[in-house]
Protein backbone atom coordinates (compact mmCIF):
# COMPACT_ATOMS: atom_id res chain seq x y z
CA UNK A 1 0.00 0.00 0.00
CA UNK A 2 1.39 3.48 -0.76
CA UNK A 3 -0.08 6.61 0.07
CA UNK A 4 1.32 9.99 -0.84
CA UNK A 5 0.50 13.13 1.12
CA UNK A 6 1.05 16.46 -0.13
CA UNK A 7 1.27 19.51 2.32
CA UNK A 8 0.76 23.09 0.98
CA UNK A 9 1.25 26.31 2.38
CA UNK A 10 4.27 25.62 4.31
CA UNK A 11 6.52 28.06 2.81
CA UNK A 12 3.63 30.29 3.53
CA UNK A 13 3.44 29.01 7.15
CA UNK A 14 7.26 29.50 7.91
CA UNK A 15 7.49 32.90 6.37
CA UNK A 16 4.48 33.76 8.75
CA UNK A 17 6.22 32.09 11.66
CA UNK A 18 9.41 33.47 11.21
CA UNK A 19 7.36 37.26 11.05
CA UNK A 20 5.76 36.16 14.54
CA UNK A 21 8.98 35.19 15.89
CA UNK A 22 10.09 39.03 14.95
CA UNK A 23 7.24 40.13 16.24
CA UNK A 24 7.47 38.66 19.70
CA UNK A 25 10.99 39.37 20.14
CA UNK A 26 10.48 43.22 19.37
CA UNK A 27 7.77 43.25 21.93
CA UNK A 28 10.12 41.45 24.67
CA UNK A 29 12.77 44.30 23.83
CA UNK A 30 10.44 46.95 24.49
CA UNK A 31 9.32 45.44 27.92
CA UNK A 32 12.81 44.80 28.90
CA UNK A 33 13.37 48.54 28.33
CA UNK A 34 10.21 49.98 29.86
CA UNK A 35 11.31 47.35 32.74
CA UNK A 36 14.50 48.92 32.89
CA UNK A 37 13.31 52.62 32.68
CA UNK A 38 10.94 51.54 36.05
CA UNK A 39 14.23 50.19 37.80
CA UNK A 40 16.24 52.92 37.30
CA UNK A 41 13.53 55.00 37.80
CA UNK A 42 12.55 53.68 41.21
CA UNK A 43 16.42 53.59 42.42
CA UNK A 44 16.47 56.90 42.20
CA UNK A 45 12.90 57.47 44.25
CA UNK A 46 14.75 54.98 47.12
CA UNK A 47 18.10 57.01 46.78
CA UNK A 48 15.82 60.17 47.53
CA UNK A 49 13.46 58.81 50.04
CA UNK A 50 16.12 57.48 52.06
CA UNK A 51 17.89 60.68 51.99
CA UNK A 52 21.21 59.59 50.43
CA UNK A 53 21.87 62.56 48.75
CA UNK A 54 24.52 65.33 49.15
CA UNK A 55 25.52 66.36 45.76
CA UNK A 56 23.32 64.60 43.89
CA UNK A 57 25.83 62.80 42.01
CA UNK A 58 24.56 59.18 42.30
CA UNK A 59 21.43 60.02 41.85
CA UNK A 60 22.08 61.71 38.35
CA UNK A 61 24.63 59.07 37.64
CA UNK A 62 21.93 56.08 37.49
CA UNK A 63 21.13 54.89 34.04
CA UNK A 64 19.33 52.14 31.98
CA UNK A 65 19.90 50.51 28.80
CA UNK A 66 17.32 48.64 27.46
CA UNK A 67 16.10 46.00 24.83
CA UNK A 68 19.75 45.28 24.01
CA UNK A 69 19.59 41.97 22.08
CA UNK A 70 21.71 39.48 20.25
CA UNK A 71 20.79 35.81 18.76
CA UNK A 72 19.71 34.55 21.68
CA UNK A 73 19.52 37.06 24.69
CA UNK A 74 17.63 40.48 25.44
CA UNK A 75 18.66 42.14 28.46
CA UNK A 76 18.33 45.41 30.16
CA UNK A 77 20.98 47.02 32.62
CA UNK A 78 20.89 49.55 35.23
CA UNK A 79 23.70 51.41 37.04
CA UNK A 80 26.44 54.01 37.56
CA UNK A 81 29.82 54.09 37.33
CA UNK A 82 29.78 56.72 40.28
CA UNK A 83 32.44 54.02 42.29
CA UNK A 84 30.89 54.84 46.03
CA UNK A 85 27.52 53.64 44.60
CA UNK A 86 28.01 50.37 46.38
CA UNK A 87 28.13 51.43 50.11
CA UNK A 88 25.50 53.68 49.97
CA UNK A 89 23.70 50.65 48.47
CA UNK A 90 24.69 48.33 51.62
CA UNK A 91 24.00 51.20 54.14
CA UNK A 92 23.05 49.30 56.84
CA UNK A 93 19.60 52.02 57.23
CA UNK A 94 17.63 50.31 54.60
CA UNK A 95 19.63 51.95 51.80
CA UNK A 96 19.38 48.75 49.43
CA UNK A 97 18.39 49.62 46.28
CA UNK A 98 17.10 46.49 45.24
Amino acid sequence: MKIDVKIEGMKDAQVKLKLLDQDVREKIKDATAQGAAMGSARAKEIITEKGHIITGNLRRSIQYKGGRSSVNQIDGVIGTDVNYAIYVEALPDGGYLY
